[in-house]
């Protein structure tokens, strides 16, 4: 989890710095498991990402370990099975999670994935 949080997602909002100054939202990533992390992207400011829940987030995405292992590999899971089954679930203000959609946008790979559902 770590690599994705903490490398490739802070590395994909750096390539969408200009989009990111203009969102204004806060979505908080829930890794669920042994050892349950939450980690933060918040528009405006740097850093994009950072550890820890904020207050009042507009949007929530939970995510299972054995999903984010293998989003790490390199994998593209099935979003829909994966929501069915409970392994990804999103809660929250669709439109927030539009909107950050557009700001990353031009960024590919594992967060487009990720968010496409």
């Amino acid at each position: 989890a770590d690599v994705l949080f903490e490398l490739f997602l802070p590395l994909m909002c750096e390539q969408r710095a200009k989009a990111l100054e203009h969102f204004a939202g806060k979505i908080e990533f829930h890794l669920a498991g042994d050892a349950p992390h939450v980690w933060n992207v918040t528009g405006r400011e740097r850093p994009w990402v950072q550890r820890g829940s904020v207050e009042d987030p507009d949007v929530q995405i939970t995510l299972s370990q054995r999903l984010v292992e293998a989003i790490v590999r390199g994998e593209e899971p099935d979003l829909e099975a994966a929501m069915n089954s409970g392994e990804i679930s999103v809660t929250g203000d669709p439109k927030v999670l539009a909107a950050f959609e557009l700001s990353m946008q031009e960024a590919t790979g594992l967060l487009g994935a990720m968010i496409k559902r």
